[in-house]
């Protein structure tokens, strides 16, 4: 199986901050969970489930 690279490492707001090359590579970032919780804060996506359905997705 071949994999064509260029990850990408994207920040909570959906912008690449680092991406890797072509050629098989670990990349490392530095991400700061504080952003995290004020993002969520802002986006409360969570709120907006409907949990009263997920049992019909994942049971047979």
């Amino acid at each position: 199986m071949n994999f064509s690279g260029e990850s990408i490492v994207v920040n909570q707001n959906g912008e690449a901050i680092k991406k890797a090359g072509d050629q098989e590579e670990i990349i490392y970032v530095d991400i700061d969970l504080s952003d995290s919780k004020k993002i969520r804060e802002s986006r409360p996506y969570t709120q907006l489930r409907r949990n009263k359905f997920y049992r019909k997705i994942i049971l047979p």
